[in-house]
């Protein structure tokens, strides 16, 4: 079974040394929505999801659990 989004985003965060006041400064938003994120009290909207995958540099398919591949490869795609 794959990690929930409050682990993930939990998990990203610590190992990036960060505090939740951190992040949320970061990411533009207070420290209790990001202890409500991952208390899994309530869940960030899509542009939230957005930014948090973006800072992270993984996909949003891992920040929600529906990946365990970090980042989505792009490997055989072909452009015109």
């Amino acid at each position: 079974m794959l990690a929930s989004f409050p682990i993930r985003l939990s998990t990203l965060r610590i190992s990036a040394g960060m505090s939740q006041r951190e992040l949320a400064y970061c990411i533009n938003t207070n420290r209790w929505t990001i202890t409500s994120w991952e208390n899994g009290q309530s869940s960030p909207t899509c542009e939230k999801l957005a930014v948090l995958a973006t800072y992270f540099n993984v996909s949003a398919d891992y920040l929600l659990g529906l990946s365990s591949e970090r980042n989505i490869s792009v490997q055989g795609v072909q452009t015109r």
